[in-house]
This record gives C-alpha cells, sequence and structure tokens, in this order.
C-alpha cells in the first residue's frame, strides 16, 4: 500500500468516525441561581407534535446565555430558521446586548443531531422547536437578574414558525393569561399556512417581505386576521419588495435556493389547530403529528425552487419596530 492510499485510507476513518458522532450534552439546569452564562443545558421535549395526554419524550438542549455588564433585566430568546445555527441571528444577538437585554440563543437542530433541514422540513418539527422556546422561557423565569414580563423571543423562518406555534401552546396556560411567561414573540417572515384554534396571551409581531416566495406573505395575512378577530394583540408589518431574509443587511443580492415550500393556500394544505381533538392536520387527511403523515403532507403540498436576499434599505426601520416592540 502506497503512503498515498494510505493517507486517502487514514482520511476515510476519520471522516466516517467523525460522522457517526452523536450529540453529548452536558448536565442539563433546573433552575439559574443568576451567575451562570455560556453553553447551558436544559431538558425539553421531543415528541413530533404537542404531546397530548401520553408521557413526554425528554431531550437535553442547549442555549447559549450572554449577559450584558449594563443589564436591563431583559431577556431574548433566539431561534434559528431551517439553515441552522449562524448569519441572521448572530447580528440580533449582538443587538440586543448593546440595548442591555440577556440573550439566549437555542440550538435546536444539534441536539437531534440534524444540522438542516432546507431540504428536509421534516426532520424537525416546529412543535419540537416550540417545546423548547417554552421549556427555555420556564429556565429564564428562574434567574434573579431576568425580571418578569421581560423575557421574549425572537425567531427566523422555522424559528419564527416554532415562535408561533409556542405562542398559541402557552395560551392553553390560563393561569398565564394576563402575565404571558414570554411576555413576546418577533417573528421575522414565518410559514403561516395554519388556521383553526391559533391564539396567544402574549403579544406578537410578524416582519415580512411583499416578494418573499420561501414563507408566503399571504397566509400570514389570513392568520393574523383570524388571531386579530378573536382578540390576540397581533400586528404584520409588510417590506415592500422584500424577499426572504430581508433582514441581512450586508447585501442585497437576490439568491436561490432549491429548498423546499408550500404555495398553495387551499384547505387541502392548511395546517388545522384544533384544541378539542388535540390535533393538527390537513384538510381533514393529513395528521401531520407524525413523520410519515408530514412526509406525505409535503409531497402533495410541498413545491422547490425560492428566493432569498437583504434589504439593507430597512434597516434602521426594521431595527426600530423591533426595539420599540420589546422596551413598550
Amino acid at each position: 500500500m502506497t503512503v498515498f492510499i494510505k493517507f486517502i485510507f487514514l482520511l476515510s476513518i476519520i471522516f466516517l468516525a467523525c460522522a457517526c458522532v452523536s450529540y453529548k450534552p452536558g448536565k442539563p439546569q433546573d433552575l439559574l441561581d443568576g451567575s451562570q452564562t455560556g453553553d447551558i443545558y436544559f431538558v425539553s421535549t421531543n415528541d413530533y407534535d404537542f404531546n397530548r395526554g401520553e408521557p413526554p419524550t425528554p431531550i437535553i438542549v442547549e442555549g447559549n446565555l450572554k449577559v450584558p455588564i449594563d443589564h436591563n433585566g431583559g431577556a431574548i430568546i433566539l431561534s434559528h430558521g431551517s439553515g441552522g445555527l449562524g448569519s441572521y441571528s448572530n447580528p440580533w444577538e449582538f443587538f440586543f446586548l448593546s440595548y442591555g437585554f440577556a440573550t439566549f440563543t437555542l440550538d435546536h437542530f444539534g441536539p437531534r443531531n440534524v444540522d438542516s433541514t432546507v431540504h428536509g422540513q421534516v426532520r424537525v418539527t416546529q412543535q419540537q422547536m416550540a417545546s423548547d422556546i417554552i421549556h427555555a422561557g420556564n429556565l429564564l423565569a428562574s434567574d434573579p437578574r431576568i425580571k418578569a414580563g421581560k423575557i421574549f423571543h425572537i425567531g427566523w423562518s422555522k424559528g419564527a414558525s416554532a415562535g408561533l406555534a409556542a405562542a398559541a401552546e402557552s395560551s392553553a396556560n390560563e393561569s398565564q393569561k394576563n402575565n404571558p411567561l414570554i411576555a413576546g414573540y418577533i417573528a421575522f417572515y414565518p410559514y403561516c399556512g395554519y388556521t383553526g384554534d391559533v391564539s396567544t396571551h402574549a403579544k406578537v409581531l410578524l416582519l415580512h417581505g411583499s416578494e418573499d416566495n420561501w414563507t408566503p406573505l399571504a397566509p400570514c395575512e389570513r392568520l393574523v386576521s383570524e388571531m386579530q378577530a378573536i382578540g390576540s394583540n397581533v400586528t404584520l408589518k409588510v417590506f415592500e419588495g422584500a424577499h426572504h431574509g430581508f433582514d441581512n443587511w450586508n447585501s442585497d443580492t437576490i439568491g436561490h435556493s432549491n429548498g423546499i415550500t408550500i404555495r398553495d393556500t387551499s384547505d387541502k394544505c392548511t395546517i388545522v389547530f384544533s384544541r378539542q381533538s388535540h390535533s393538527i392536520s390537513a384538510d381533514g387527511k393529513y395528521s401531520v403529528g407524525d413523520y410519515q403523515s408530514r412526509v406525505a403532507f409535503l409531497k402533495a403540498c410541498g413545491v422547490r425552487g425560492v428566493n432569498y436576499g437583504g434589504s439593507p434599505r430597512y434597516r434602521k426601520e426594521v431595527e426600530q419596530a423591533v426595539i420599540d416592540f420589546v422596551e413598550e
């Protein structure tokens, strides 16, 4: 065996070994005593849909907690999109820290041994991510540095959809009706193909681009209208000409991806929440509560080919809207 072949063989062994390494969490925290920062692990649930009556499946997930020196007592939970941890949340983390907010940036994918769902959205569901958000809120509420009513969530795309799901799920807790644990949710260009029993005790701000063809605007307009009609405090701000990922302030170049999306707004492809039956379904045909059902749903309703790109011209307006939301 030549030296070159031995080298290639060794690289192959190393690659395979790395590819098989599973996520290894640290010791989970039940409470925060006011001293912790950095990577913090906590117990969430890993059920594909919100669990209704069955014993939950636990999973240890993590978030990175930063607390600025001039902390104002507030905290922001950040949830990434389908691409996983990366560039979209990082600038906003710095933004909130500069205003005195602590930041708790969640990794929803790593603990589930997933790096991206851009081409496979069923690998991790919004409900799994929403469970992480709710549990993160509970953990932050135990921290003596964090003031009641000053915990917020911000998410992008899939993380924004998870925020909406968390807001709706938390509204089932009547004890939080006047004082929701997470006071507000900021949702950047979420997927909004939902209807039914969707309400929230917390305030919600949706930020969307008129030209978004990855998570289209029309379903969000319908969802917001339905939620407002039943008394939820939900606001939608639309930015004309903006695409998916418009808060990339460093570029106005429009890119293209083969990512999957749902643009069909018919009943067949609209997910219905039902608190009475404790289920989510589409047109009564797809339960969407398990892996195979979601695969079938995406095959029936999903299409590939999406655009994305930043709109730096909206930076000041968007940043002002966000800081007004968390400081009012």
